[in-house]
């Protein structure tokens, strides 16, 4: 497999590709068929590319990274469908790094950085709390404060029973 990655990047530098970011960029547009017609999978590979360097395995000097808003903007670019950064930004949990976009872009040559065990506890924290706020969202409640204050950790309780 690595001798097809290598083969690829070659191919890429063929194409006039001048910075690490047109390399990545250039590979990342190659999942289109995987997030055209699917807004969740879009959200997954936005969510993959914040908060997370991804390093080339052929050239390990080469390292990628992007702030939210251009992660947004790339992806509404990618699909194609009248979208802008807007539509990704805050849309999921950011710097979580879906197992097949790991693995697609592993295909195409690219890994992402190893995080610290401390970030992804933090991040399982994060994506819990996003799970409550929105069962709070929709039966009416307004603040984070009420969300998880007094007779509301009760309500929190029943509602993570159900979700069992």
């Amino acid at each position: 497999m690595k001798n097809e990655i290598e083969k690829n990047f070659k191919e890429y530098m063929k194409k006039n590709i001048k910075t690490v970011g047109e390399l990545f960029e250039f590979g990342l547009f190659q999942l289109k068929k995987f997030i055209k017609d699917d807004r969740h999978k879009s959200v997954e590979l936005y969510c993959s590319l914040c908060n997370t360097q991804w390093q080339s395995v052929v050239h390990s000097d080469l390292i990628y990274s992007c702030s939210w808003r251009y992660a947004g903007g790339l992806i509404a670019n990618i699909r194609g469908v009248g979208e802008d950064y807007l539509d990704y930004y805050c849309s999921g949990c950011e710097g979580t790094v879906a197992e097949w976009v790991e693995e697609e872009m592993n295909k195409l040559g690219w890994k992402s950085c190893q995080e610290k065990e401390d970030e992804k506890d933090y991040k399982k924290e994060i994506q819990e709390l996003r799970k409550i706020s929105s069962h709070y969202n929709e039966i009416g409640e307004s603040t984070t404060e009420q969300k998880l204050s007094g007779e509301k950790i009760v309500e929190k309780e029943k509602w993570e029973e159900k979700a069992k």
